[in-house]
């Protein structure tokens, strides 16, 4: 079932019906939280191997071993600040995650492991937890398997004519 539709302006200022901040050029490098067009909950993050690329997930959709990659950890931030209400989209820089300041590129603060969150329903107070520097991208978990069909690709029709032409000398010279 869909999640309610966002708090605070989901419209934007450009009528494109996304929020300025969610814009590529605002995004690069930072994790933002907000809701889609159909009205769930969505984390926008790098891309794993194109940092300038941004990569939409739906948190709807996490589920097994993705909840230990930096998509999984993305949502799980973005559905801890749905559920105690903190206004979408928000977004923080992941330029130097941890850190304490502000992004002199977006002006928007820098990601912090544990993000402090206060419901006026329970008037509790919570955490959080944005683990962006502990787990790999799930795409990068891929790139060997890619490197092993190029080196086959690559290398072994390189090795076959090695093997077909031993007149052609050494391959590499040093």
């Amino acid at each position: 079932a869909p999640l309610p539709p966002a708090r605070g302006d989901s419209t934007g200022a450009s009528g494109g019906g996304r929020p300025d901040l969610f814009r590529p050029t605002k995004l690069q490098k930072h994790v933002c939280c907000g809701i889609a067009p159909w009205g769930e909950v969505q984390a926008l993050i790098p891309e794993a191997w194109n940092q300038t690329a941004i990569q939409e997930v739906n948190c709807t959709e996490i589920s097994g071993d993705m909840h230990i990659k930096r998509e999984g950890t993305a949502c799980s931030y973005c559905l801890c600040l749905f559920q105690d209400e903190v206004v979408f989209p928000h977004c923080c820089s992941v330029r130097k995650f941890g850190a304490a300041g502000i992004d002199q590129v977006s002006g928007q603060l820098y990601c912090q492991k544990y993000t402090p969150t206060y419901s006026l329903k329970t008037q509790e107070v919570r955490f959080c937890e944005l683990r962006y520097d502990l787990y790999p991208f799930a795409a990068s978990t891929a790139f060997p398997r890619r490197r092993l069909w190029t080196c086959l690709l690559v290398c072994l029709p390189l090795a076959l004519l090695r093997l077909l032409s031993p007149d052609l000398g050494p391959m590499c010279t040093s």
